[in-house]
């Protein structure tokens, strides 16, 4: 798993060629999206901006009855797609022309963006750009409320998504900190105050 940061997305956002490959990665990173299944699925009927939200189609959790669920648009994500909504080359769904007959070579292709923009690929391409999704929103929202807009569950999220980064012990070490002389003073208070009470208290059996 690697945690995929919005200073590098924002290097491969700048060099994309097209307008639909930014899409595509901000659809990714942004919105959590399965690429290709749910990316080539989005229709421009299912985006409704005045409610700020987007339905999903997702062909693996079809078979389950959820095959589709909304998702909001994201402030990333609304951006980009009034970006692609402006292009001529439009169309029923919101991937169209060569972008979305390239399936096959989506790898390759998004490995040349990488290239350019200097940033060297990392594992999982677009899995991990959903699990850094996941992991950023589970940080502002109910669990239950992140897995319902990407899709899982909160156990496959937990096993398969979710991500523990070195910045989080860094903070968690930041707000937790305690100076070492209150600390240890503190401490030897208590546990003398405590220990004179159990002399002068007595105990009872039973």
């Amino acid at each position: 798993m690697a945690f995929v940061d919005r200073a590098t997305v924002q290097q491969v956002l700048d060099a994309c060629r097209t307008t639909r490959w930014k899409a595509i990665v901000v659809l990714c990173r942004y919105a959590g999206l399965r690429c290709p299944s749910e990316v080539f699925a989005l229709r421009w009927s299912d985006i409704e901006l005045d409610a700020g939200r987007m339905r999903v189609r997702s062909p693996k959790s079809e078979n389950f009855g959820k095959g589709i669920r909304e998702v909001p648009l994201f402030p990333e994500v609304r951006s980009v797609l009034e970006e692609l909504f402006l292009e001529p080359d439009g169309g029923e769904f919101v991937i169209t022309s060569k972008d979305r007959s390239s399936a096959k070579n989506l790898r390759t292709v998004f490995e040349k963006i990488l290239r350019k923009a200097g940033v060297d690929p990392w594992p999982r391409l677009m899995q991990n750009l959903r699990s850094s999704r996941e992991t950023e929103l589970a940080r502002e929202y109910p669990l239950q409320t992140v897995t319902a807009w990407l899709g899982n569950t909160p156990r496959v999220a937990l096993e398969n998504y979710l991500q523990v980064r070195d910045e989080d012990f860094s903070n968690a070490a930041k707000t937790t900190r305690i100076p070492t002389q209150q600390a240890s003073a503190g401490s030897a208070h208590s546990l003398a105050t405590a220990h004179a009470t159990n002399e002068q208290t007595p105990c009872f059996a039973g």
